[in-house]
This record gives structure tokens, sequence and C-alpha cells, in this order.
């Protein structure tokens, strides 16, 4: 028992990180924060907008991912998912393609095999 709860914390953390993100990106792009969290997964496609050409795919593609993540921990948040919880591994990969996504952001290459291809 004690070890969903742990997992949906984390799904919590990784939900308020793609918020925060999202709203980087809106701040970065018309230098006004905005006040509400909607619209996350398309906010989480100007992820792919600022990308040098070389990383467009892989930016885009993480972006994508992103959006699915944030709607898959709606899910899970308001437990339209059978007992709302999620395998640990799930929450793992979820983590990093956030943890992906934000090195995107800061444009730095995150310590992730295909990355450095995706540069080429």
């Amino acid at each position: 028992m004690r070890a969903s709860v742990d997992r949906r914390i984390r799904v919590l953390i990784i939900r308020r990180r793609l918020e925060e993100l999202a709203a980087t990106l809106v701040e970065e792009a018309t230098g006004v924060r905005p006040d509400q969290h909607s619209r996350i997964a398309r906010r989480l496609m100007l992820l792919s907008a600022r990308a040098p050409a070389a990383r467009w795919g892989h930016a885009h593609g993480v972006a994508r991912q992103a959006g699915n993540i944030y709607s898959a921990t709606s899910r899970v948040l308001h437990s339209n998912r059978a007992f709302g919880d999620v395998p640990e591994y799930l929450v793992q990969e979820w983590e990093q393609t956030v943890a992906t996504a934000e090195a995107v952001l800061r444009d730095r290459p995150p310590s992730l095999p295909g990355y450095q291809e995706a540069q080429a």
C-alpha cells in the first residue's frame, strides 16, 4: 500500500514539473507567465519550436511524449485508472522523459542514449 501512495506522490510531482515546464515555455515565447494550468500538452509543443534545426525531431518527440504523460497523470490522479496506481517502471519512464524535456529546455544534452544521434 505504501509503495502505491509513494508512486501517486511521484506522479503528482511529475505533473507539477510538466506544468512548470509549460509555463516557462509560454513565458519564454510571449514574455508573460500564464496564470493558469490549461492546455499543458499544447504548450509543451513549444519545446520543439525553440529547438535548433538539427535537434528539432528529438525535441518534437520529447514534447509529444511529455504531453501524453501529462494526460496520463490526469487519469492516474483523478482515478480514471483502475485502482489509481501505475507500475514502478512506468513512473520511472515518465520521470526520465520529464528530465529529458527539462534538459531540452536548458538546451543541454541529457545523459540518455539516442540524444547524441539526434544532434547529428
